[in-house]
Order: C-alpha cells, then sequence, then structure tokens
C-alpha cells in the first residue's frame, strides 16, 4: 500500500465516522451535508455559484489524474 492510499482511506474513514455518529447521536444539524451548505454559504446565489465552479473544477483535475498512468502504467 501506498502512504497516498493510506491518507486517502483515512480521510474516508474520518468522514464516514462523523457522519454515522451525527446520525446515531440524531443532530441531523451536524451531518456532513448540512455543515456543508453552512460553510459554504449555499443558501445564496452567490455561494451556490462559487461552490458549484469549484465542484466543476476538481472533478475536471480528478478526471484527469485518474486518466494518466504515470510511472507504474496499468
Amino acid at each position: 500500500m501506498h502512504r497516498g492510499d493510506a491518507v486517502w482511506g483515512g480521510l474516508f474513514a474520518a468522514g464516514i465516522g462523523y457522519e454515522l455518529w451525527a446520525i446515531r447521536k440524531a443532530r441531523l444539524d451536524y451531518t456532513l451535508s448540512r455543515t456543508t451548505r453552512r460553510a459554504m454559504f449555499l443558501h445564496t446565489r452567490g455561494g451556490r455559484l462559487v461552490f458549484t465552479a469549484g465542484w466543476m473544477w476538481f472533478a475536471g483535475w480528478f478526471l484527469r489524474h485518474v486518466m494518466e498512468f504515470g510511472e507504474e502504467g496499468l
């Protein structure tokens, strides 16, 4: 396993753990989706625009990143 795999796996596990904790405690205002909406000001038009543009940029970068084979090949 590469170090990057451990980092991504740890971040993913932390997010899942946080979400499960919030749901189990019935604190729906603390779920990741609600926290993201609150932090990114998605209740405003500007916040939605910035979030959408950022998400589209990330999706494009990630697709390009995944499609490159790098030194390891297939």
